[in-house]
C-alpha cells in the first residue's frame, strides 16, 4: 500500500507530507578557488521595510504516481528585517524527531558589520521556531558563517564554523537545545572553507557518539579533506588529519560526511581544476572503518562536468558541490549511498544546469551511472541547482534544489524536490515552493552571492526542506 508522505516546508523554509559595510575580505570572498568570479563593490544596505509575499495559508495535494503529497504552507523560521540568511543547513535529533536544529549564514550589514551562524530551534516536528542570528558561544564574537549543524544521541547540539576577521574552523556545542553554547574549540588557523559536522549515532558501534567536522584545508597549497573528531562530547578533539591528497592538478572542496548503519564514517567531496574556471571534474569518496583514524581513498569514484560559474541575468553564482545521504532504514536497500551534484554537458544531464545522482549498492566500492534527478524536458534551457538530498525514513530519497522551469525568461526560481520510491532508479518532481522569487546578489556579500547550499531532513513521517529566498525583500528561509 502506498503510504501517504507529508512535505513540511520550513523555509527560511517548510515541510510537506506524502499522503553597512562590505565584509567581501572574507576567504570565500576573494579566493578565486571558492567564487571563481570577483568579489562585489557594491556595498548597499539591507531594506529596512520588506515586501512581504502572501503566503498560502492551506496545505496543498498533489496526486502522484507515488502517492498522495499534502505539501504544507511555506513558513519563516527566523523573521528579520536586520539580518540576511543564506546558506541554510537543517538536521534532526538522531532518536527524538521532533527536534529540529537548522541555522543560516547571518549576515548583518545595517547598524555594523557582523556575522554569524544562525541557531533556529523546533521541539514540536516545526509547528513553532525559536532561537537566534548568532550561535551564543564563549566569546560569542569572530563568527564568519558557513554553519554545519549536528545533533548527537544524548541531545548535544554541536556547530562548526568559519572565523571572521580572525580566520579558522571553529566549533561549539550546547547541552539545552541551544540556549547556552560552551566556548569555542579551534580545530585549525587560517583560510579554510566549507566544513560538515555529522554523528556516529549507531549504538551498535565501537565509535557510538564520536562528532566529526571535516573541512577544505585552503591552508594548503592544494587543498585536501581534513578531519577533527571527539569522542567526549566536545571537550577535546583530535588534532585534524588528512582524509585524501588532492588528484594532480585539482583540490578538494565541498565536503560531506554521513555514518554507515553499521558506524563506519564516509566522507565525499568535489575535485574542482586547480585554475580558472575551477570546474567540478569528479567527485572523491572515503571511508573510515576505525572511527575516522585512517581512510579508505578513491579521489575520482565518478566523472561529473560541474556547473561551476553564474546563472541568471543578474550573475548567480553557483557551485557543484556533492551532498550525500545513507539508506538506514534496515530494508532491502539499507546501506545504499546516494549522492548528487549539479551539472552539465555530460549525460543524463543536458546542455543547461541539471541534478544528477549516482549510488554505490556496496558500501562505495563501486558507483552507477548518473541519474538525472529533476524530470523536466532535457536541454529545455532551465536551471536546476544547489541540490541536496536526504533518504527518509522509509528509503524513499528525497532531494531539495532551485528551478527555473517555471519562468518563461528564467527570471525566476522556485524549489522542488524530486522524490523516488525505488532506490533512486525513477523521481518525481514536486513543487514545494509556494511563490516564485528573483535570484538577486545579497548586497555587501560575495559577487553574485546567493548563499552557496541549502538543506533537508526527515522525520515524523514529514520531508523537511529547508531554502533561502529573497520573497520578502532580503534574503531569509521563506
Amino acid at each position: 500500500m502506498k503510504k501517504a508522505i507529508f512535505l513540511f516546508l520550513v523555509v527560511i523554509a517548510g515541510y510537506f507530507i506524502f499522503t553597512g559595510q562590505s565584509i567581501d575580505d572574507r576567504k570565500w570572498s576573494v579566493d578565486p578557488r571558492m567564487t571563481q568570479i570577483i568579489p562585489s563593490d557594491y556595498y548597499g544596505k539591507l531594506p529596512l521595510v520588506q515586501n512581504i509575499v502572501p503566503q498560502n495559508d492551506k496545505p496543498r495535494v498533489y496526486y502522484t504516481p507515488i502517492g498522495t503529497v499534502l505539501v504544507n504552507p511555506n513558513m519563516r523560521v527566523h523573521p528579520t528585517t536586520l539580518t540576511t540568511q543564506s546558506e541554510v543547513p537543517i538536521t534532526r535529533h538522531p532518536t527524538n524527531p521532533l527536534i529540529l536544529f537548522a541555522s543560516s549564514n547571518a549576515a548583518r550589514l545595517v547598524g555594523g558589520t557582523w556575522i554569524s551562524e544562525g541557531c533556529y530551534v523546533s521541539t514540536d516536528g516545526g509547528l513553532t521556531w525559536g532561537g537566534s542570528d548568532t550561535t551564543f558561544t564563549t566569546p560569542y564574537t569572530g563568527h564568519g558563517g558557513d554553519p554545519a549543524p549536528a545533533i548527537t544521541n544524548n541531545g548535544y547540539f554541536f556547530q562548526s564554523f568559519l572565523g571572521y576577521p580572525t580566520s579558522g574552523m571553529f566549533t561549539a556545542y550546547s547541552t539545552n537545545n541551544g540556549t547556552n553554547w560552551s566556548s569555542i574549540t579551534t580545530l585549525a588557523s587560517g583560510s579554510q572553507d566549507k566544513n560538515h559536522t555529522f554523528v556516529n549515532d549507531v549504538s551498535t558501534s565501537p565509535y557510538f557518539g564520536r562528532v566529526y567536522v571535516i573541512w577544505s584545508l585552503f591552508t594548503a597549497s592544494s587543498p585536501n579533506c581534513v578531519v577533527s573528531y571527539s569522542s567526549n562530547n566536545g571537550t577535546s578533539w583530535s588534532p585534524y588529519a588528512s582524509v585524501n591528497t588532492s588528484a594532480s592538478g585539482h583540490y578538494t572542496q565541498g565536503v560531506n560526511g554521513a555514518t554507515m548503519p553499521n558506524g563506519d564514517a564516509v566522507v565525499c567531496w568535489q575535485s574542482p581544476m586547480s585554475g580558472s574556471p575551477y570546474t567540478g571534474q569528479f567527485v572523491g569518496f572515503s571511508k573510515s572503518t576505525d572511527g575516522g583514524v585512517t581512510w579508505n581513498t578513491n579521489n575520482n569514484i565518478y566523472t561529473c562536468n560541474g556547473i561551476r560559474g553564474n546563472l541568471f541575468a543578474t550573475n548567480i553564482r553557483v557551485n557543484d558541490f556533492p551532498w550525500m545521504s545513507i539508506d538506514r532504514t534496515g530494508g532491502p536497500r539499507n546501506g545504499w549511498i546516494y549522492i548528487v551534484t549539479a551539472e552539465k554537458n555530460l549525460a543524463p544531464a543536458g546542455s543547461d544546469a541539471d541534478i544528477v545522482m549516482h549510488k554505490s549498492t556496496d558500501g562505495g566500492a563501486t558507483w552507477s551511472a548518473g541519474i538525472r534527478v529533476n524530470q523536466d524536458a532535457l536541454n529545455n534551457g532551465k536551471y536546476q541547482y544547489m541540490p541536496a538530498v536526504r533518504v527518509d525514513e522509509y528509503g524513499g530519497v528525497n532531494v531539495v534544489y532551485y528551478d527555473s522551469r517555471n519562468s518563461a525568461a528564467n527570471t525566476n526560481a522556485e524549489v522542488f524536490v524530486s522524490r523516488s520510491i525505488d532506490g533512486g532508479s525513477t523521481f518525481t518532481d514536486i513543487l514545494v515552493s509556494d511563490h516564485s522569487f528573483a535570484p538577486a546578489p545579497i548586497p555587501g556579500l560575495a559577487g553574485g552571492y546567493q548563499g552557496d547550499y541549502i538543506g533537508i531532513t526527515s522525520g515524523n513521517n514529514k520531508i523537511y526542506p529547508y531554502w533561502a529566498d529573497n520573497s520578502s525583500g532580503m534574503y531569509m528561509p521563506g
